[in-house]
């Protein structure tokens, strides 16, 4: 059975250059079992990654490359169940067109029908 991410967190602040490797480490040092998803907007002086785990992480605000880190959840995601379309066994009958269903022909400023 694959991992189903459920949830997308943002990492931050975490050093310029943070590579997907780094990330990855960080998060089995963390036993957070996430998968690591793009970069995130950061600032002048960090930047973000986002990752996406089955279950939130085990604290809000957690110590990595010596500094607190803050663990924000950004989405939350819906499972789609696939449904089976339902079966008709039978066929519906034709719709027949009453007086009320049928056009009246086009007509022009004086009132008269165009073909």
């Amino acid at each position: 059975m694959g991992f189903n991410i459920q949830l997308i967190f943002e990492l931050f602040p975490l050093p310029h250059g943070t590579q997907r490797q780094a990330v990855c480490q960080l998060l089995k040092d963390w036993e957070w079992q996430a998968k690591r998803l793009q970069p995130g907007k950061g600032n002048f002086g960090h930047m973000a990654w986002r990752v996406g785990p089955q279950v939130p992480p085990p604290h809000h605000v957690m110590k990595g490359f010596q500094v607190d880190i803050a663990i924000t959840q950004i989405k939350e995601l819906k499972q789609q169940h696939l449904r089976a379309a339902p079966l008709t066994l039978g066929l519906t009958p034709p719709k027949t067109l009453g007086p009320q269903d049928q056009t009246k022909p086009a007509t022009h400023q004086g009132g008269e029908a165009v073909d």
